[in-house]
């Protein structure tokens, strides 16, 4: 980011605290707060007690209740739910992504996740264009994407789309206007309750992107093409398809690479030198020892 982003691209850099003791994280974080560079001033942690309005009513009484189990029973349950308050990851983050809206300063939001990075130059027309429209990824996307943006859209009340119809894959990175973000955290918290609760159960209404999507075409708005050349691995990505996203990489043909950190486990030694020499290559690590050192943190 200190590299690749300009310095007048961001008006803030946001650190939601997702994890089971947010200061301790804090503090983490802080020791490399010098590697935002010009970004630096711009950091802000949030704690997800911030963001959270927690139970309002009688109506949240269930959720409460079974959101202090989690939280009470999270040090025996490390792998299914060792996030912040014993949630499961992926679906507590979710729900941060839309409940920090609620702090945002500027207009749009660019959302990333831990596994983003960037690997080449960026500008601000990667992400929004002139006018302030967000870019995004639009495809014919795969099966379970598609369908989340269908129970996404059922939720919203809009009418489906064709099989075939250009639509945003679930993945970070994801542009959107703050407005829309605070209008999806608005229905959600009007029709279902505190935003802490709603993907306490998985994704039955779609997740935060496609609600987002759904949102966007419901404002009457649209997302434009031409998002940053990105590309990520996932936890069950093959051998095969992480070659050949690292050699992309090192190609030029992108300038944001994601590794997930369930697949990092999974790398082999043939797998790590290319991904090493490439963050060598770009000035994220100085040599292949520190690469693997940041791997093993990644881990």
């Amino acid at each position: 980011m200190a590299k690749f982003l300009p310095a007048d691209a961001a008006l803030e850099i946001i650190v939601i605290l997702n994890d089971p003791n947010p200061k301790r994280l804090a503090t983490e974080v802080l020791k490399i707060a010098q590697d935002f560079g010009p970004h630096q001033p711009k950091l802000r942690l949030v704690d997800p007690t911030e963001i959270f309005l927690g139970p309002q009513g009688l109506r949240d009484a269930k959720n409460a209740i079974l959101a202090l189990a989690r939280r009470v029973l999270r040090p025996v349950r490390i792998g299914r739910g060792s996030s912040w308050r014993g949630y499961a990851g992926w679906h507590i983050q979710q729900a941060m992504k839309l409940a920090v809206s609620r702090n945002v300063k500027g207009d749009a939001i660019v959302f990333l996740d831990a596994k983003n990075h960037f690997i080449a130059p960026v500008s601000l027309n990667d992400f929004v264009t002139r006018t302030g429209q967000p870019r995004a990824r639009l495809e014919r996307v795969q099966d379970n994407y598609f369908d989340w943006h269908r129970t996404a859209r059922a939720y919203l009340g809009l009418d489906q789309v064709e099989r075939d119809h250009p639509l945003p894959p679930s993945i970070t990175p994801f542009v959107s206007k703050t407005e829309t973000v605070r209008d999806t955290l608005a229905w959600i918290e009007k029709e279902d309750g505190p935003m802490e609760y709603f993907f306490g159960n998985g994704t039955p209404r779609g997740t935060e992107f496609t609600l987002i999507a759904a949102m966007t075409e419901k404002r009457d708005e649209t997302l434009t093409s031409d998002i940053v050349r990105f590309g990520s691995f996932f936890r069950d990505a093959t051998d095969e398809e992480v070659s050949e996203l690292i050699e992309k990489a090192r190609s030029g043909s992108l300038q944001m690479l994601g590794t997930h950190s369930g697949r990092l486990t999974k790398m082999t030694p043939e797998q790590c030198t290319p991904l090493f020499d490439l963050w060598i290559d770009i000035g994220l690590t100085v040599d292949r020892d520190e690469a693997a050192l940041l791997l093993k943190g990644g881990r």
